[in-house]
């Protein structure tokens, strides 16, 4: 099968299966077989993706994007294919009938969360982010699912809505907040991982800090002269910061432009990929050799290179 990524900055979406299914191929820790699987949010599929390699069948993919749901379509073309902007009142309708065994996953935009590419962020960005991330929790006490899983930035807003989800509930909520280079996707990306407690707890014991992927591995034709990877955060000057970006003048984000890059990044994952600027193959001295293609950005993600 041909697995289509679709536009670069919908090929954000992280490949969650490294971090569900990197050592048994087994998503859902229930009754042996497949069981259905229903993505929220779904982008162009990075759950979905690590699902149906993990042997699951994917039965509904919901997103609000048409480019990002084509792509999907591609390499899920037995799902339901909902084009909507969530919450939708017909979404109940469309998922597994009552005694159904399914998982729910819910990825609800970060854009209004996250720090990451120096934007902005102001109160009422955090309550449009945060309100997605409760609706998406509240549904999963609703539906009845035998299993759930969410992933989302790990910002404080998140965590402290999660802290007391499990509080109140602990049956039902559980999280942890992990670096997915431990689970086999290589590129530095933290991650909160919310979900059913048993699920939670068995990605737990599998994070492996000493066997990183190496970008060497997934990327082995990358230039000669590369010895590094950077991002935006190394390449656009300290004025462009000064006036978008109050994130990057707290004193964490003042580092100085040229030990942003990521020296020697071939022996080990790469820098986070960001939907606001491609990733450039560096030389020695730092300077941009060529910007990585689609396919290097996939490979980074950790889809498959077909």
């Amino acid at each position: 099968m041909t697995h289509h990524h679709g536009p670069w900055r919908s090929s954000t979406q992280l490949t969650l299966h490294a971090a569900f299914s990197h050592t048994d191929r087994q998503v859902i820790p229930t009754a042996a077989g497949p069981i259905d699987v229903v993505d929220l949010f779904c982008g162009v599929g990075g759950f979905s993706e690590g699902a149906r390699q993990a042997g699951h069948r994917v039965v509904l993919a919901v997103d609000g994007n048409k480019n990002a749901l084509d792509a999907h379509k591609l390499n899920h073309p037995s799902a339901v294919h909902e084009l909507a902007i969530l919450p939708a009142e017909n979404l109940v309708q469309l998922l597994p009938s009552a005694g159904a065994k399914w998982h729910l996953h819910g990825s609800p935009p970060c854009t209004k969360l996250s720090r990451a590419g120096g934007t902005n962020r102001s109160a009422a960005d955090r309550a449009d982010g945060l309100f997605l991330v409760k609706w998406f929790l509240d549904l999963v006490a609703e539906v009845g699912c035998t299993t759930w899983s969410m992933e989302q930035v790990a910002q404080e807003d998140v965590l402290e809505e999660l802290a007391a989800r499990k509080k109140a509930a602990p049956n039902i909520y559980a999280y942890h907040v992990v670096n997915m280079a431990h689970f086999g996707v290589p590129q530095e990306r933290k991650r909160v991982i919310a979900g059913s407690p048993a699920l939670v707890s068995r990605m737990q014991g599998r994070a492996d800090p000493l066997r990183d992927p190496r970008v060497m591995d997934v990327i082995p034709d990358h230039p000669a002269l590369a010895v590094g990877i950077k991002g935006r955060r190394a390449t656009l000057g300290r004025e462009w910061y000064k006036k978008h970006a109050k994130a990057f003048q707290t004193p964490i984000n003042k580092i100085p432009m040229e030990l942003r890059m990521k020296r020697g990044g071939l022996s080990c994952p790469a820098p986070t990929v960001l939907a606001s600027s491609p990733l450039r193959w560096v030389d020695a001295t730092g300077k941009t050799i060529v910007t990585l293609s689609l396919k290097e950005h996939a490979a980074l993600q950790s889809f498959p290179p077909e």
